[in-house]
């Protein structure tokens, strides 16, 4: 199993901790779901319930991502911010650089719209 390094944290990050907004506020209706969050002091969680956790809030999350692709990148557009016109035949000897821009830029900007989304999902669920 691969452990958690910076080349992945982003990506976890962007999609673990929104999924897993959207599955507690969900987990209103859903007692399987309380169940996972262990929220009542009697039932200790569980591996096998923080497994499932885990990789449903990964799931859930990438969900999210493209929830927000739809919404929040096309409001973007709508609203005049245009996509920057990229040439990727001009990258060459540059793709470190332009994945630590990915890293630096991207991955907040990533985490920070699909919390946005998350967070309405969840409060919905209330």
């Amino acid at each position: 199993m691969q452990s958690v390094t910076n080349d992945n944290f982003g990506p976890l990050i962007a999609y673990l901790v929104p999924g897993a907004t959207v599955l507690f506020g969900i987990s209103q209706f859903e007692p399987a779901l309380k169940a996972w969050f262990a929220v009542n002091p009697a039932p200790a969680p569980t591996i096998g319930g923080f497994l499932y956790l885990t990789i449903a809030s990964i799931a859930c999350g990438m969900v999210v991502s493209a929830v927000r692709w739809a919404t929040v990148d096309t409001l973007h557009r709508i609203t005049g911010l245009p996509l920057p016109p990229l040439d990727f035949s001009k990258l060459g000897r540059n793709v470190d650089a332009f994945n630590l821009l990915i890293e630096i830029h991207y991955r907040h900007y990533q985490f920070n719209a699909n919390m946005l989304v998350a967070t309405a999902i969840a409060f919905t669920s209330f």
